[in-house]
Formats: structure tokens, sequence, C-alpha cells
């Protein structure tokens, strides 16, 4: 095995994040089927506002969105969770040509089918097992009809800014032009409003942070304490981010393959970046990678937005 091809295993990528400064984990490792409830979870907690205004624009706006994606299309959505913002697009779509759930996470492609089918059956529904991250292969039998990929949630805040731009240049290099995105963006507001999102009061996100350590366990085989961390979550403005870590409460040796982490109390890992965007802001990330901008649906508030775009 060369050196090259080490570095592309699990232990190897995971090793290669915890070693650098700052120590890392990549987001991927939240979502084993108890992080994809855990998720879930989240979304119903009244701190967390983003599900809550998406499911605003959708309920009260959906006709239009429909409109604007078009008849005989094929819907795919990118990280579905349970599905029920699918439904609630799906229900105004006309002649929908197929449902496509995509997810890393067996758990959560199962969950997004089985919520879907049981809410519209009959509804043709392909699922795709796979990792998004480097854009979609799309098969085959789903590239002879018009496509429009959804992304909600405002996931894509969790990608730097470039990189975000370079993966929506991906997923534009494998559509056809006029085909579409709809993509849900969380926009700037309050910290104090951000800052509560990401520290509920029930602890729900903390444990979805520390689940992250009990999945590498059971993964790849680390010996991670998570009673041995806490949760720590805030708002960057200079960055325009929630930024979310995991902070080591004792000294304390973890194993991840044949290397040794060591670390001090007070040591942070840090687990997710979420960017907040103005309109403009998002504008010019998605004209950067290719995009035309052809509406934006908002919530009552202003506080979330869907953009519908155009390869």
């Amino acid at each position: 095995m060369t050196e090259e091809n080490r570095t592309d295993t699990p232990i190897e990528g995971v090793w290669s994040g915890l070693k650098g400064r700052p120590r890392s984990l990549n987001p991927k490792w939240f979502y084993d089927a108890c992080g994809s409830a855990l998720f879930d979870a989240i979304t119903h907690q009244p701190e967390y506002y983003l599900t809550r205004c998406e499911r605003e624009i959708l309920e009260h706006q959906g006709a239009d969105v429909a409109r604007w994606i078009g008849p005989d299309m094929v819907l795919a959505e990118l990280g579905p969770g349970n599905g029920e913002k699918a439904v609630l697009l799906l229900r105004q779509l006309r002649r929908l040509s197929a449902y496509v759930p995509i997810d890393i996470s067996p758990a959560s492609l199962e969950a997004a089918v089985d919520g879907i089918r049981q809410a519209l059956p009959g509804i043709r529904v392909e699922a795709l097992c796979r990792d998004f991250a480097e854009g979609v292969d799309w098969p085959q039998y789903l590239t002879s009809e018009p496509r429009c990929l959804a992304f909600f949630g405002s996931t894509i805040g969790n990608m730097e800014p470039k990189a975000a731009v370079r993966w929506l240049a991906r997923l534009r290099a494998r559509l056809r032009p006029g085909e579409k995105i709809l993509l849900g963006v969380d926009l700037k507001k309050d910290p104090q409003l951000l800052h509560a999102a990401y520290n509920d009061a029930a602890g729900v996100t903390a444990a979805f942070n520390l689940n992250a350590l009990s999945h590498l366990n059971h993964a790849i085989g680390t010996d991670f304490n998570p009673d041995w961390f806490i949760h720590q979550a805030g708002y960057n403005p200079d960055q325009g981010r929630v930024e979310m870590y995991l902070q080591a409460t004792c000294d304390q040796v973890v194993h991840v393959g044949q290397h040794v982490l060591r670390l001090e109390r007070g040591e942070r890992i840090h687990t997710e970046n979420s960017y907040k965007y103005t309109l403009e802001e998002l504008l010019r990330l998605t004209e950067s990678a290719g995009f035309a901008t052809d509406r934006v649906w908002l919530d009552r508030q202003r506080w979330f937005s869907l953009h519908g775009l155009r390869a």
C-alpha cells in the first residue's frame, strides 16, 4: 500500500484532522443511526428556528416553488433526513417523474424512503446511498429526464465559502443547461438567536456533537470517552459563522489506529462551522459557481431563504 493510499483510509483521514492545529473532525462523523435520530430531534427544539422557517416557506409558498420547478421533473434531494420537507413540496408538484433521496447514511435514507412512501403511496422513489461531497454521480437511468436538486436545511453553510463555490460548480457540471437547484440558506441575524439555536436547553445539540466520538469508536475503533468532553458552540461575527467544538474536560490519551492523540484539559476539537449569509453574499457565491438565480423565497421574519437556481 502506498503512502498516498494510506492517507485515504478512514483511520488516516481522521488522524489527519485530529493531529492538526486546530484539531478537527469531519462533520460526516455526526451521522450514524443515533446521530441521524439526534439531528431529527434537534429540528424539533424550540430554539432551532431553521426548520420551522423553511417549513413555513414550503407550506405557504410551496405552490409557487412547485410552479418554478415545473412538471415532469425528477426531484432529487441531498441529505433528506426523514423526508418531511420533501413531502410538503411533492404534494404541490405536477406529474412528478421520480423522487430521488441521496444520502451517505443508510439509516437516514431508509427513514426518508419510508416517510415518503407512507405520506405519498404510489410515488416513484429511487434512493441513492452515496457521499455527495464531490457532487452527484448520476446513474444512467436518471439522466434522461429533467432534474431539480433540492438541498434543504442550510447544509451548504457547513462548507467554507470557497469550498461551497467549488461544490456547487461540480453539481452544475453534471446538470444540463436549464436544470435547477432549490437551495435552503440560513441568513445572518441577531447573534443571540444563533447562539440559542446551537445550544438548546434540552441538550440535544450537545448530544449530537458528542455522538460523533461514539460513532468513531464503533466505526474505526478509537477509544474516546465522550463523558470527558463538553459541547461548545458560538457565533463568530468576524467570520459570519457558528463554530462548534468538543472541549476536553481533563488530560487524556486517545488511540486512533496506531496513532496516539494526547489532549490536555481545555483543548478543543473543531467539529463544524455553520456559515450565515446575506442575500447579496449568497448571490455572489452562486454566481461564482455558474448558476443564475431565478427566484428567492423568504419566511415572514426573513430569517431563512430558499433560492431557485438555474444551471
